[in-house]
C-alpha cells in the first residue's frame, strides 16, 4: 500500500471511532432531528431518479 492509502485508512478509522463519541454527547432531540434530515435527503434522492 502506498502512504496515501495508509493515511486514508487511519483517517477513516478515526472518524468511525469518533462518531460513537459524538452520538453519545448529542441529546435525543438532536439525534431525532438528524434522523429526520437524513430521511428527507433519502426521499429527495429517490424522487430525483
Amino acid at each position: 500500500m502506498t502512504m496515501i492509502e495508509i493515511i486514508l485508512l487511519l483517517v477513516g478509522c478515526v472518524f468511525m471511532i469518533g462518531s460513537f463519541f459524538i452520538s453519545e454527547k448529542l441529546s435525543s432531540s438532536e439525534l431525532n432531528k438528524i434522523a429526520e434530515l437524513s430521511e428527507d435527503e433519502l426521499k429527495r434522492l429517490l424522487n430525483v431518479k
